[in-house]
Parts: C-alpha cells; sequence; structure tokens
C-alpha cells in the first residue's frame, strides 16, 4: 500500500468592492444586529420602553436620511469612508459599528479597487476563498522543475 502526503493549498482573491447607498442597500444595514438594536430599549417601564424605541427610530430615519445625500458610488474603501464617517459624526458610533455599515453598502466588483489594512496589504475575500489538496510528492517534483500530470 502507497501512502502518499498532501499539503492544503489556500488561494485567496483579494476584496473589491464597490460602495453605493441605495434603497436595496439601506436595506441591508437593517440586518446589522446593533443596527437594529438602535431602536430596541431594555427597559421594562411601558412609557419609558415606547419613548426610547420611537427616539431609537427616529435616529435610525437621521441615518438613512443623511446616507441618502450620499449621491455617487464609490470604488475605494478608503474614500467611501471618509464620507461614511463625516455622515455619522454626530451620531457618535464606534469604529466596529461603521465597518459594518459599510461592508452592509458594499457588493463585490472586479473592476474596483482592492480593500488594504492600515499596512497596505491586500485584504483577502472570505467569498472567495479556495482551498485545493495537493499530493506532496507532486509539489516537490513542481518546486524541482520536474513536469507532473495531474
Amino acid at each position: 500500500m502507497k501512502t502518499s502526503a498532501y499539503t492544503k493549498v489556500t488561494v485567496e482573491r483579494p476584496l473589491q468592492l464597490n460602495y453605493k447607498v441605495s434603497e436595496e442597500r439601506l436595506e441591508n444595514l437593517y440586518a446589522i444586529n446593533a443596527f437594529s438594536k438602535l431602536a430596541l430599549s431594555r427597559s421594562k417601564d411601558p412609557e419609558t420602553k415606547l419613548r426610547e424605541e420611537n427616539e431609537g427610530k427616529q435616529v435610525l430615519d437621521e441615518i438613512t436620511l443623511a446616507f441618502q445625500k450620499i449621491g455617487k458610488p464609490y470604488q475605494n474603501w478608503n474614500e467611501f469612508e471618509k464620507i461614511v464617517k463625516k455622515t455619522l459624526k454626530k451620531f457618535q458610533l464606534s469604529p466596529a459599528f461603521i465597518k459594518n455599515i459599510i461592508m452592509a453598502l458594499s457588493e463585490h466588483d472586479g473592476a474596483a479597487d482592492h480593500v488594504t489594512d492600515a499596512k497596505g496589504n491586500k485584504k483577502p475575500d472570505p467569498k472567495l476563498r479556495d482551498t485545493k489538496k495537493n499530493i506532496f510528492i507532486n509539489v516537490i517534483k513542481r518546486l524541482r522543475g520536474i513536469k507532473v500530470r495531474n
């Protein structure tokens, strides 16, 4: 019995997104748990609960109204992030919350700029991640320049 060793190769493609504020993408905001929770109250007092929920719904409406003023689509994360932060400045939201909002307003676009981290490294797109198992012997042969049949 011949045993072979396998090596797992992961191919990661860069994250490329476009950003656009449209009715369809604004609806994606409600899928974010933290966004929906802005309109919820933990109070047990019915009057306080109703008041806090109305205030929360008003904040949600103000956020969506503020986003509707962003007209053009963007293909660069940094540009769009600046616009979103400027738009949401008065709401004092956390950076993680703002990132989730940006992701909800984005869509994969192969023509868009690559999304990079703070060091300038391209971020991988988890939806486009691909793995493949290769027989280890074939990997060694390829590295040595020996032709291998697949």
